[in-house]
Parts: structure tokens; C-alpha cells; sequence
């Protein structure tokens, strides 16, 4: 007969057993990435079948991610930006090599009210629309009208990513309104009919509003790549990992169901980006727009001394990466 003490000990063994199966899986990093995403990746990850793979996630900004990475305190590391060849030493010097993975793609539409007749603006104009340089549309071919530009505040991260992509990372004009943090650009656009905004793709669904192509490329997922106003975003692990780490980010960057809940956050998911992609037409009859050829780097601070891993787990060239404030 077995004793209630032998009894307990076979129990506790069990779960200690059990305990030590489970894999955990440190992500830290960007905010973009883990405040909203990665939860709603990691539970859907955990109900596909790999109940025995935890996660601690931590969303302290894209710098956290490489210094985590050096540390040893993280197995993934998140980024809004890419690596810089300054933090690339850095772990390098302390015998880290790095993976990098291109995570999903991040698009910025800039909308106008149905009404606008204008279809398509290149870089430079927008860029002068913000900077306060252009102020009626009827200097882009438009109705003579003054133009409202709307950004969103400057407590949004979005409102530096826009002015980082589409600025030069110029200030923005005296003539932009900022738009109070509860009100929505979408909403504010269509609500008048010189406006212009920009919004990402997740809040596009308002009526009497619409996005417009920027140098000729329209706002289409499948042009994701040759859209202007697009970034990447980016997965860093260290060269050799567990094959339960692989087989999440492999799981996370390709699947079908991690796809879906990318696109319903308001990203664009890699498979999606890979599609063969033709590259748009000019319009027959473009608008006519000074050029800075002078025009500063429109890059973050770190991506302007980044450059793409040796080990890079996705060989298909991303677009232009920019450093977010997280």
C-alpha cells in the first residue's frame, strides 16, 4: 500500500513534470508590437495547439529590445526600426549575432473628403501641405479652396511616424490643426471637404472619406512595397534559439491564421507583401511639383547608420524602416 506521504510526493513530481515542459518565451521591445499585437498573437499561438509555450511580453520601446537582447534577458526582441550598426557592435562585442526578421508592414494613408477632386499627390507636395508651404488646393490642380490639414496629437506616436515618412522630419506648419486625442482623422475629413489627414489603414472604415495615391502608387496592400508611406517592422533573435522559438516566429510571420489578426490590427502581414507586385503606371498628366533635391533623410536617428543583417531571416528587401518613438 502506498503511504498519503508517498502519495504526495508522486503528485508534486507530476507537477514538476509538467512545469518543466512548458517553454517561456521572452518578448520585449516596441510598443506598436507588443502593447496590442503580440497578446492577441500569443493566445491565438497558445489555442493553435502549443498550450506548453508561456510568454512574458514587455513593451518598453524598440531600444529596450537590443538592450534586453545583449543583456540575455529576452529571446525576441521587437523593433519598430531597424538594428543600428552602433547597437550591432555592441552585442556583437559581447558574442551576440543576430537574426533579423521582417515582423509585418505598416502603412499610412493620407485621405481627403470624397468631394476633393484631386486623386494623387506625390511626396513633396504632402510634405509641403504640412510644412504650411501649400495652402490651396487649387496649387495641386484642385478647387480653389484653402486646404485643412488635420494631424493627429502629439501625444500619438503616429503623429512622429507621419513626420518622419512624409516630412523629412520637418516640423509641422503653423496652419495644421491638431486634432483633439478623441477625435479621429477619418471623422474629420469627412466631415469637410478641403480637408486632408492621414490615418492608418485599421481606421479607414468611415464613409465620405477616401485615400489617395501618392507618387502614382496607390493605397493597396499589394503595393505595399513600392507605397511610399510604408515601413517595416522587425523581429531580432539570436543566431542559434530553441525550435520552439523558431517555430513561433516561423508561425507568427507566415501563417494564415497570424495573418489575419496582423491585417485586423491595422497591419500588413508578410505572405501579403511578398505577392508579385506590378509596378503602377504614372499618371499620363502628373501634377507638376518643385523637387528638394536637397531634402533632408527622412530616416529615424538609428536607422540612419542601420544597416540589414548578414543573417536576415527574410531576403526579400523591406522598405525604408524609420525609429519610432515607443
Amino acid at each position: 500500500m502506498i503511504s498519503r506521504l508517498g502519495i504526495a510526493a508522486v503528485f508534486f513530481s507530476v507537477i514538476l513534470s509538467a512545469h518543466a515542459d512548458e517553454t517561456v518565451i521572452r518578448i520585449k521591445g516596441s510598443d506598436t508590437i507588443n502593447a496590442k499585437l503580440m497578446p492577441q498573437l500569443t493566445a491565438a499561438y497558445r489555442e493553435a495547439g502549443n498550450n506548453e509555450v508561456q510568454f512574458e511580453i514587455e513593451k518598453e520601446g524598440s531600444d529596450s529590445a537590443f538592450t534586453s537582447l545583449e543583456e540575455g534577458s529576452a529571446d525576441v526582441g521587437a523593433s519598430s526600426r531597424l538594428i543600428s550598426s552602433g547597437e550591432r557592435k555592441k552585442l556583437a562585442e559581447n558574442g551576440v549575432e543576430l537574426v533579423e526578421r521582417v515582423a509585418f508592414y505598416d502603412m499610412l494613408a493620407v485621405i481627403v473628403n470624397d468631394e476633393n477632386p484631386v486623386e494623387t499627390l506625390t511626396e513633396n507636395q504632402v510634405e509641403k501641405i504640412y510644412t504650411g508651404e501649400i495652402t490651396n488646393w487649387s496649387e495641386l490642380g484642385g478647387n480653389d479652396e484653402p486646404i485643412k490639414a488635420l494631424s493627429r496629437d502629439d501625444s500619438f506616436g503616429v503623429s512622429a511616424v507621419f513626420q518622419m515618412l512624409a516630412m523629412s522630419k520637418k516640423p509641422y506648419g503653423d496652419t495644421v490643426e491638431r486634432l483633439e486625442v478623441e477625435k479621429l482623422p477619418a471623422d474629420e475629413v469627412a466631415a469637410a471637404a478641403g480637408s486632408i489627414g492621414y490615418s492608418a489603414k485599421a481606421f479607414l472604415s468611415e464613409e465620405g472619406v477616401r485615400p489617395i495615391s501618392i507618387d502614382g502608387v496607390p493605397f493597396d496592400t499589394q503595393m505595399v512595397k513600392a507605397y511610399p508611406l510604408t515601413r517595416a517592422l522587425y523581429y531580432y533573435t539570436p543566431k542559434d534559439v530553441s525550435p520552439e522559438i523558431e517555430d513561433f516566429l516561423d508561425w507568427i510571420t507566415t501563417s494564415a491564421e497570424a495573418g489575419e489578426i496582423i491585417d485586423e490590427v491595422g497591419f500588413v502581414p508578410v505572405p501579403a507583401a511578398k505577392k508579385p507586385q506590378e509596378t503602377p503606371t504614372p499618371p499620363e498628366e502628373p501634377v507638376k511639383a518643385e523637387t528638394d533635391e536637397g531634402a533632408a533623410d527622412a530616416s529615424g536617428d538609428d536607422a540612419s547608420d542601420s544597416e540589414p543583417s548578414a543573417d536576415s531571416a527574410d531576403s526579400a528587401p523591406a522598405p525604408p524602416a524609420e525609429t519610432e518613438p515607443n
